[in-house]
């Protein structure tokens, strides 16, 4: 199956279906592009803008979807489209956490080897601790000790935190994922080898 899109709107002559070619007017620019869609399938997107349309002039995108049947390109129903959309959003923002939850694991892992490697430090050598941009001499060993554990303590607290919403996330991902393949079936538009992969 390939998903592709054309637009509608209105056409130089007052409605219609715009071209998907090149455009024979000078104000008219079209955008190519493509994306992954629940499913797993490559959607390839293309959007038309123009240059000083009136202001009542609209240019519509409507979604098309290519069955490997003999139907050829079939619309996908308008609230499927937002459904894809807002799962396109969740993965946005499913990897926005996932990369803020690596982050802050590396960081509590440096902690650890840091207060790990303070316990070997001698009481009377010299220990600095950075503050901003400069490094400070601490008074001595427990002090820097007891920062470094009071941080490592609020990283791991907000770390959990962090991982509750990934799980949280990955749930309505993994959802969302079967609703939108589960519509696309129950529409015609999808077959059994388009099972969403993870």
């Amino acid at each position: 199956m390939r998903i592709g899109r054309r637009s509608l709107g209105k056409s130089p002559s007052g409605g219609g279906i715009e071209k998907t070619g090149a455009s024979s007017r000078p104000d008219r620019a079209r955008t190519r592009g493509s994306e992954i869609d629940p499913a797993g399938r490559r959607v390839d997107t293309e959007r038309w803008t123009g240059l000083g349309r009136p202001p009542n002039s609209t240019v519509v995108a409507e979604a098309l979807i290519f069955d490997t049947g003999s139907r050829g390109f079939v619309a996908i129903p308008a609230k499927i489209q937002n459904d894809i959309k807002q799962f396109q959003r969740l993965q946005q923002e499913l990897g926005a956490v996932q990369q803020q939850r690596l982050q802050m694991d590396l960081k509590l892992r440096e902690l650890t080897h840091t207060l790990e490697e303070l316990q070997s430090v001698p009481e009377e050598s010299p220990i600095y601790r950075p503050i901003g941009g400069l490094l400070v001499r601490a008074q001595n060993k427990k002090e820097v000790q007891s920062l470094l554990s009071d941080e490592k303590e609020t990283l791991e607290i907000r770390l959990k935190g962090v991982e509750r919403q990934e799980n949280h996330l990955k749930e309505r991902y993994s959802t969302m994922q079967k609703e939108i393949t589960d519509a696309l079936q129950s529409a015609g538009l999808g077959g059994a080898s388009d099972a969403p992969t993870a």
